[in-house]
């Protein structure tokens, strides 16, 4: 079980428990903010009905069947959740009722909640103003049970009754809804924060397999090509030549017709790999060194890197070299239904020619400027940046850092393929790190890492997190034996050296002075 669903299981817990607790003990609260706010109602009715009494007092009159039925429709227009009113004369017999046919729906209830008021069955003091009734109410559906608060006060000769049904509606509802979703979004934020904390601190590589490196596979050569950050370093140059080659192939489509054209650039393996390909209006940039190959090393193979067009299928399938300054490229293959004749063909091998400098450019970016056994930029790469940033820096100022991580200090029991192997899976995670903060190289048994921009206080705090973050991983050397990685890093920056000393000698420095 992952860490995500621990903490999600967790969560789901905790809230299920919060919402019982909650309407277990908060909805005893919520009942009595009911009944202080129906009080409260009663006594403004209550005041009303004797401002009524006073002033026909003062015209010398009693109140009459006019106006206590005046008086009633008032009150259920002004307080529409009130179900049943009624007043009694001296005798207890009923004077007057008025219901609402919302809540009081048959007779019976109706008859009920009279009777039990004439009968002065209502148990109601000074300390206790309302009581609760629960009343059975046969309908259609069945027999409901229905609750109300009643509130019986004694105004003159008379005495009124006040019957509300139980309601949750209105302010309480919104409160409680507001309750409810502060709840729900402290828990979510509570946990989110401990999710963070524990993907953060938590050492990855104890009891998770996700984060260790089997490396047992001795021998195996490193595929260049598949890895995350080898797409991301060769990104531009990729981009760069896609276009060229979208709008080529888009031009001869057009004035050929043909079904597919794909492009295959020629790799250190010995094969043709497919790298582009416009199919109908489908443009692809393919960026597996296994998905569609050609072999390059038979007979019709080895024509081709002579510069031989191969015309294959009756002119239907024609593979076009790719020659730039006498160095073969890869190729060019167009599939047409109707074939191709000959003169087309010369037409599209001079055509293709604008993109030979192009594809060039491409293969030097990925041959030279990328380390084909890891997918991380080269020490080639990395001199020029260099170098570029300390011109920048006697220019301009513009501060820069260099970092130098070194993995394998107590790791001796593997070889240099594994260690390559080890390097592709780990860059991921220098990646997350760095983001577009600086470049990470591959520089003979090291990894270094060029942070223009950055002074020496922000160069060893990132190389205190990347130190966290790498010994989260271990080395499986045997089925027995893994060794978790311990990395060594040394830092220095241009700020602190000075214009005269090598950040890149100081950085290694300090890597052998700690270990």
């Amino acid at each position: 079980m992952t860490t995500k669903s621990r903490v999600i299981a967790a969560g789901t817990v905790f809230l299920v428990l919060s919402m019982f607790l909650y309407f277990t003990v908060r909805f005893k609260y919520i009942e009595r903010d009911i009944v202080r706010s129906l009080v409260v109602k009663t006594n403004r009715i209550v005041a009303e009905y004797r401002a009524m009494e006073k002033r026909l007092a003062g015209k010398k009159q009693a109140p009459s069947s006019e106006d206590l039925s005046g008086f009633l429709g008032a009150v259920h227009k002004s307080n529409r959740d009130i179900a049943l009113m009624a007043i009694t004369n001296p005798d207890l017999s009923v004077r007057l009722s008025s219901k609402n046919d919302r809540y009081i729906r048959t007779t019976g209830l109706f008859e009920a909640i009279l009777n039990d008021f004439t009968r002065n069955a209502f148990a109601i003091s000074r300390e206790n103003p309302y009581t609760v009734r629960y009343y059975n109410e046969k309908t259609a559906r069945g027999i409901d049970q229905v609750k109300f608060y009643i509130f019986v006060t004694r105004v003159g000769e008379y005495r009124l009754m006040i019957a509300y049904p139980y309601l949750f509606r209105g302010e309480i509802l919104v409160r409680t809804a507001l309750e409810l979703a502060l709840i729900i979004a402290f828990i979510v934020v509570v946990f989110a924060a401990l999710y963070i904390a524990l993907t953060k601190r938590r050492p990855r590589g104890v009891g998770d397999e996700r984060y260790t490196i089997d490396v047992g596979l001795r021998d195996r050569a490193v595929s260049r090509g598949d890895g995350i950050v080898s797409r991301d370093t060769a990104s531009i140059a990729s981009d760069t030549l896609g276009g060229y080659v979208h709008e080529l192939f888009k031009k001869v489509s057009r004035a050929y017709g043909a079904d597919s054209i794909s492009l295959y650039i020629f790799h250190p393996s010995g094969r043709l790999v497919k790298t582009m390909e416009l199919n109908g209006n489908t443009f692809l940039k393919i960026d597996s060194v296994s998905f569609d190959t050609i072999d390059a090393g038979d007979e019709a193979g080895r024509e081709l890197q002579g510069g031989a067009t191969m015309v294959l299928e009756d002119g239907r399938r024609v593979l076009i070299p790719l020659v730039y300054n006498n160095a073969f490229l890869g190729c060019v293959v167009m599939l047409k239904r109707d074939g191709l004749q000959g003169s087309e063909i010369r037409e599209l091998k001079t055509a293709m020619a604008g993109i030979l400098k192009n594809i060039h450019d491409y293969m030097v970016v990925n041959d030279v400027m990328i380390d084909a056994e890891t997918g991380l930029y080269s020490k080639i790469y990395f001199n020029l940046k260099y170098d570029e940033c300390r011109k920048t820096w006697k220019g301009n100022g513009r501060i820069f850092s260099v970092m130098i991580i070194w993995l394998f200090d107590k790791i001796e029991q593997i070889n240099n393929n594994e260690k390559n192997t080890a390097i592709r899976l780990i860059a991921p995670s220098l990646a997350d790190i760095i983001k577009n903060e600086g470049f990470i190289c591959r520089y003979d048994e090291y990894l270094a890492v060029l942070l223009p921009d950055a002074g020496v206080r922000s160069a060893r705090n990132m190389a205190r997190e990347i130190k966290g973050s790498l010994s989260s991983f271990r080395i499986r050397i045997s089925a027995e034996t893994a060794v978790r990685v311990a990395p060594l890093a040394g830092v220095a920056s241009i700020d602190m050296a000075g214009a005269d000393q090598d950040c890149l000698g100081i950085a290694m420095r300090q890597i052998h002075q700690v270990g």
